[in-house]
């Protein structure tokens, strides 16, 4: 019981010197106060109630000038706060409008995309977009897109002359499409590949006309045309070779051979036959 109250009266710190001496000296300091005031007002003494009012408005204003100046920290605080509040929707009105005008500007790159990438040539590259997207590297230090190089590569058909029949890969183009010179020799480059494949056009389907032809009539109807020649040679008159016949500057004539259609055999007489004499079907009369 004797901890107990030793503990309820004085807690923990209830033999603790500088509390004690502290406690010590406001007792004294408020005893000294009683005993002045008890004097004044035993011999009506103004002078000594004033002293002691007097210090005690020091410290209430000194208290006051303490408070004033945290109100005014606390207001200086509340207009920074404002202003944080303010700078922060600006910026946040600022980056939602960035998002929004990049989002439009996506869809319509998107959309121009999706109309202009039909007519991208087929040998090219960049004809699968999905493979461009997935071979494109970003490059952090230099915050862009490394993109693959432009390629078109062109392809030929097989030669009748070779006996291999492969595929010919050529005119490779290996420009980066960033540079105007690029664009500039890729423009040039598809002039080109197109006055080529113009000027080619009649050999390759001469080519492919008669790759598909039957070899049996072809070869009576040159040799047909060699004997029309042979008989037109043997003509009188046709010693110094003036009458020819009309051949094209083709390849050894081979077109001019399978244009020719052979002559039309002419019409037979129809066979005049008897007209059998009608059995009597009745007696002559005697």
């Amino acid at each position: 019981l004797q901890m107990l109250q030793q503990n309820m009266v004085g807690g923990e710190k209830s033999h603790d010197e500088a509390l004690m001496k502290a406690r010590q000296s406001r007792k004294k300091h408020v005893d000294e106060r009683r005993k002045k005031l008890a004097e004044a007002a035993e011999k009506d003494d103004d002078e000594v109630i004033l002293d002691v009012y007097d210090s005690i408005q020091d410290d209430v204003k000194l208290r006051n000038r303490v408070i004033n100046k945290h109100k005014e920290q606390i207001h200086g605080l509340k207009m920074e706060i404002e202003d944080l509040n303010y700078e922060f929707e600006r910026d946040r009105s600022e980056y939602l409008s960035t998002i929004r005008r990049q989002e439009r500007e996506l869809a319509l790159l998107n959309d121009i995309l999706t109309k202009v990438h039909p007519t991208i040539r087929r040998d090219c590259n960049y004809s699968n977009l999905d493979r461009i997207k997935s071979s494109a590297k970003f490059d952090e230090n230099n915050e862009k897109w490394i993109l693959p190089e432009l390629l078109v590569t062109k392809t030929t058909l097989p030669s009748t002359t070779g006996s291999t029949g492969r595929m010919d890969r050529t005119n490779s183009l290996n420009h980066s499409p960033t540079s105007s010179s690029s664009v500039e020799s890729y423009n040039q480059r598809s002039e080109e590949d197109r006055y080529l494949a113009k000027l080619n056009r009649n050999n390759h389907d001469n080519v492919a006309n008669n790759y598909f032809l039957p070899k049996r009539q072809v070869k009576q109807i040159i040799a047909s045309s060699h004997s029309e020649n042979l008989f037109y040679h043997k003509i009188p008159g046709n010693m110094n070779g003036n009458i020819l016949p009309p051949q094209a500057h083709t390849f050894g004539g081979f077109d001019d051979a399978l244009n020719r259609r052979p002559h039309k055999l002419d019409s037979i007489a129809p066979v005049q036959t008897k007209s059998r004499k009608k059995k009597k079907k009745y007696l002559d009369p005697l």
